[in-house]
């Protein structure tokens, strides 16, 4: 499994985590612990108002992590933990490991400045292998389309979804379990004629209740994980 990118996100009001000394101070205490070197910083964010056409732009906080290529943003509405893996390197992390290291890096700004959610989400890209095997793969997937048999494939996009229940949270949370299978050379032409698969875990978009907290969250990932061991399993059965 070679990961292209993560994200776990937390849903939740950071309007007053501005950039500021106190608040940068404050974020470093809260990090102090961490146990690898990082960097506070700004990055912008944009905004069209419709309505007016005018862009607008505002400053937010941003950590970045250098030696292990992992950030945490901090826009308006939420609190994004990214990592951006090296791709050609032989010891590569577990998703497990991956997701373990996103909510160590995440929790200390939920905790330190008690920040509730209305909505998780863990979201990851990863390429299958190029092996004879998964060459493969398209025309066992398009079987039913005959035509796409004869001819190179162009283009390539299939899109999953489905509505899995979760209890652990205390009361049955319903989350949408997205996959997404894409030709990778659409996106990416070091890529190449691999299959890029992507994953998007997350609680339904309509809750409006800022009942989640940083417990929820890590409850809902330790929750998740054996569904994404599983479906990662069984998509790499198709080329195996």
């Amino acid at each position: 499994m070679e990961l292209v990118d993560f994200q776990t996100s937390f849903f939740c009001s950071t309007q007053n985590i501005i950039p500021s000394v106190d608040q940068t101070l404050k974020i470093l205490n809260a990090y102090s612990g961490i146990g690898e070197q990082f960097f506070p910083g700004t990055f912008q964010v944009n905004n069209l108002d419709l309505l007016s056409n005018k862009l607008s732009s505002m400053t937010r906080i941003s950590l970045s992590f250098p030696d292990t290529k992992w950030s945490l943003l901090i826009p308006p509405e939420r609190v994004d933990c990214n990592f951006k893996p090296e791709r050609d390197v032989e010891q590569k992390p577990t998703i497990n490991e991956v997701i373990q290291n996103s909510l160590r890096i995440i929790s200390p700004l939920i905790k330190s400045e008690g920040l509730n959610g209305s909505r998780m989400a863990i979201n990851f890209k990863y390429l299958l292998p190029e092996t004879e095997q998964a060459q493969q793969t398209l025309p066992k997937i398009f079987r039913p389309f005959g035509q796409y048999l004869e001819n190179p494939v162009a283009d390539f996009n299939i899109y999953l979804n489905t509505i899995i229940p979760i209890t652990e949270l205390g009361e049955k949370e319903f989350v949408n379990f997205i996959t997404a299978i894409i030709y990778g050379k659409n996106l990416d032409q070091s890529f190449g004629n691999r299959l890029l698969i992507s994953l998007d875990i997350n609680t339904l978009p309509n809750n409006v209740d800022s009942r989640f907290t940083d417990e929820s969250l890590q409850v809902f990932a330790s929750s998740v994980l054996p569904l994404i061991n599983t479906q990662i399993a069984s998509i790499e059965g198709m080329v195996e």
